[in-house]
């Protein structure tokens, strides 16, 4: 990972963050995406209070 910045103005319910990812991938085999610096967006959901923050979802693009 080289760089992580909260995404804001995408008005998102209460207990939902966005996040965009910077990442650096090196795959030992190339099968749905290739090596190199992509961006990824990430969507964290508070479940509950007990539970903390879960991924809800990952993708190439908000």
């Amino acid at each position: 990972m080289l760089e992580i910045k909260e995404l804001k103005g995408f008005n998102n319910e209460p207990g939902v963050l966005e996040y965009q990812v910077k990442v650096d991938f090196d795959f030992k085999k190339l099968i749905t995406a290739d090596d190199g610096v992509w961006p990824r967006f990430i969507i964290l959901k508070k479940e509950s209070e007990k539970s903390g923050w879960r991924i809800d979802g990952v993708g190439t693009g908000p």
